[in-house]
């Protein structure tokens, strides 16, 4: 992937809560590889979430 070549990942999940003072940590590896990502949602990013009702993916 070229690096001026901006991308947007959808994480879709059913609906669920995280308890105040809590943190939920996702991480990505590659397998056999080196790159890890990893992101934290915490209660308040879940308040302004989406539903989605139709995915189209191109």
């Amino acid at each position: 992937m070229d690096k001026k070549v901006a991308k947007r990942t959808v994480f879709a999940m059913s609906k669920f809560t995280i308890p105040d003072g809590k943190q939920l940590i996702v991480e990505l590896c590659e397998k056999n590889g080196g790159r890890h990502q990893s992101f934290v949602i915490e209660s308040e990013d879940l308040v302004r979430t989406r539903e989605i009702s139709e995915l189209e993916v191109k």
